[in-house]
């Protein structure tokens, strides 16, 4: 049982994978119900996303109990194509971003995204993104 497999060996659904394709990157997440993180990685795609994609899922998947996620959710410049051509469901990225950050900082106003190809700066009224 290689390392990852243990990792995850005793998680019990529900739980969740979230991943984020983006042109240069690939962020990859495993939260349990209450959100809390089991399993994130980084990896660069080096312009190939898909075929980077798929070694991430083969990877993960084996080493899930169930050999898949309770929930698939996609973000990101290749998100929407991921979804289309996996199942899962896409949340655009401003909306993700603004999100995680009403939930971990909710007393933060504005955020600042910077990605590899565009930056952005997120303001919004307290509420006004639920």
């Amino acid at each position: 049982m290689g390392p990852l497999k243990t990792r995850l060996s005793s998680l019990s659904p529900p739980y969740y994978l979230g991943i984020d394709i983006g042109s240069i990157s690939i962020n990859t997440v495993i939260l349990d119900e209450k959100g809390q993180i089991h399993y994130e990685r980084y990896d660069y795609c080096e312009g190939r996303p898909f075929e980077q994609l798929k070694q991430i899922l083969d990877e993960v998947l084996e080493a899930l109990p169930d050999k898949q996620p309770s929930n698939l959710a996609f973000t990101g410049s290749g998100g929407k194509l991921a979804s289309e051509i996996l199942g899962g469901i896409y949340i655009n990225e401003v909306i993700s971003q603004s999100a995680a950050v009403s939930h971990l900082h909710p007393e933060v106003r504005i955020s600042y995204s910077r990605g590899s190809r565009l930056h952005r700066l997120l303001p919004w009224m307290h509420g006004a993104r639920e």
